[in-house]
């Protein structure tokens, strides 16, 4: 199942996803996704445009480099949730 799924099986293997990939939803690892804060109200800004992956996220915790990662995505949580009050 996927989006890969019907591709070969070493060209999946070669294409694996890893947490940190781009299109990856950093603070969906951290457990706090600013778009999902306010579902359906004037405060709401939409989906979230990054993939939220369970597997990613299991990969995530066991990482032996995730208090580096941690900290870099809570320091950019940080810099977009102060740019969306300002």
């Amino acid at each position: 199942m996927g989006k890969d799924r019907n591709k070969p099986l070493y060209i999946r293997i070669e294409k694996r996803d890893h947490f940190d990939d781009q299109d990856i939803c950093k603070y969906n690892l951290l457990g706090f996704c600013p778009n999902d804060l306010f579902p359906n109200t004037k405060a709401d800004i939409g989906p979230c445009e990054k993939r939220h992956d369970d597997y990613l996220k299991e990969q995530y915790t066991i990482d032996p480099d995730m208090p580096r990662y941690e900290r870099r995505y809570q320091e950019e949580l940080i810099q977009q949730l102060e740019s969306m009050i300002a």
